[in-house]
């Protein structure tokens, strides 16, 4: 007898799991499609240490990003913050041991402070593009002489908008301090004025991890306007070598990407755009039925790169539910930032800005969305219909206005027109040309 048979009553149908809804399903260029892009580096026999590929690659980015001087490609982006922390910042110096950082971000920003011998200083976030606060960062005039510089975050991949950078860049000048960027999911990102980031502060880091839309497996890139910043990156990232291979300046590490990753990069480019205009349609078409539920997004994401979608619930009670009806439902979601970098023990002492209560609030409500290049419209549906049943359920002090929303029909995933700037710069689809649903 057939195990099927051992298990399912006479006259009964078997119970067909439903497929698993992973938070993120990365997606890599074949080996395939990536050997003409390694095919220099094999004919050269030149695998590391600033090649063809890499070169290509560094390039490649700065014409996108519409840079004059080519990034420094790195093994990842933290190593990417570290270096790019220690050219803009140099070495801690008299009382000059703190940089400010929002709590409401991924540890990795902290760490970077951290191994580049720095204290963080914590500010919060504004409430509506959960973008760091000039007003928070404002807080810390009283602590400008020991303030040794700025790590500012493109929180989620989402571009500030010009005038949020436009203040903390002016900040930090008046400050007297340095100012990094950490825009680790941001490569591709859009502005309201439909401009891709790459030029922000003094420095600049993105993150071609595997999870990330620009997606390699490990690697990273630091921008910068400066020439010579971007030459004490070089030389960071290889020990402290410098032209002539002698360490005459500040000691480094290895950091430098490998030929065969930076491959893999030139391949994702080749089909970046398509990747980010189907996330962007996905996450608009999320929006679009959540928001009447009472589910908050991001302001000024329509030009995010979604790396996932993230958006915060009406309560934490609600969060908790979604969390607890997603492990049913068979749909992966993660939290974020829970908790915040000022509440990890290891960072419970680090000094922070008066009020920190945005980053609090947010980190109690907030659930990252699955999200993915080849993300399907039953996904989108089962998604949808996981969160209006968490928020209407609920528990809540007075009636909201979304209780009974009704099931939609699945959003039809087509392929939809991109406008470009004359720059070539692909924008984030307007509303109506996002996908339509009945």
């Amino acid at each position: 007898m057939s195990a099927r048979a051992d298990t399912v009553p006479r006259g009964a149908h078997p119970v067909v799991a439903r497929e698993l809804i992973r938070f993120q399903a990365p997606s890599l260029p074949s080996l395939r499609e990536v050997e003409p892009f390694f095919a220099e580096a094999e004919r050269l026999r030149w695998f590391s240490n600033g090649g063809p590929c890499v070169t290509r690659l560094e390039r490649a980015c700065a014409d996108r990003l519409g840079l004059e001087h080519p990034g420094v490609a790195v093994n990842n982006a933290t190593s990417g913050l570290m270096v790019a922390l220690r050219a803009c910042l140099g070495v801690p110096r008299g009382e000059r041991r703190l940089v400010a950082v929002p709590s409401f971000t991924f540890v990795a920003s902290v760490n970077a402070v951290a191994w580049a011998g720095f204290q963080p200083v914590f500010i919060d976030v504004d409430p509506h593009d959960w973008q760091p606060s000039e007003a928070s960062l404002a807080q810390l005039w009283d602590l400008r002489d020991e303030l040794a510089g700025v790590l500012h975050c493109s929180t989620f991949g989402t571009a500030p908008s010009r005038a949020r950078r436009d203040s903390i860049a002016a900040l930090a000048r008046d400050l007297g301090v340095p100012l990094v960027v950490d825009s680790a999911a941001g490569f591709g990102a859009v502005d309201e004025d439909g401009r891709e980031l790459g030029d922000q502060g003094d420095a600049e880091v993105f993150s071609f991890h595997a999870t990330k839309p620009f997606a390699i497996g490990e690697g990273g890139l630091v921008t910068s306007r400066s020439a010579t910043v971007l030459a004490s990156l070089a030389e960071l990232i290889n020990f402290g070598f410098d032209h002539t291979r002698s360490v005459t300046g500040p000691l480094g590490i290895n950091a430098k990407m490998p030929e065969l990753t930076a491959a893999v990069g030139l391949a994702v480019l080749d089909r970046f755009d398509d990747a980010l205009a189907h996330r962007r349609a996905a996450a608009g078409w999320l929006r679009d039925e959540l928001e009447s539920a009472g589910v908050s997004f991001q302001a000024g994401s329509a030009g995010s790169t979604f790396q996932f979608v993230p958006v915060a619930l009406p309560s934490a009670a609600a969060r908790d539910l979604l969390l607890r009806k997603a492990h049913d439902a068979r749909i992966e979601v993660r939290v974020y930032f829970d908790p915040p970098m000022h509440q990890l023990p290891a960072l419970s002492s680090a000094r922070r800005a008066f009020d920190l209560r945005v980053t609090e609030s947010l980190s109690r409500r907030i659930v990252g969305l699955p999200m993915a290049n080849d993300i399907s419209a039953d996904s989108l549906q089962r998604i949808r219909d996981l969160v209006v049943r968490a928020v209407a359920t609920t528990p809540r002090r007075a009636p909201h206005r979304a209780t009974t929303a009704p099931v939609s029909r699945a959003p039809e995933l087509v392929p939809h027109p991109r406008r470009r700037t004359a720059d070539g710069l692909v924008l984030a689809p307007t509303a109506a040309q996002l996908p339509a649903v009945p």
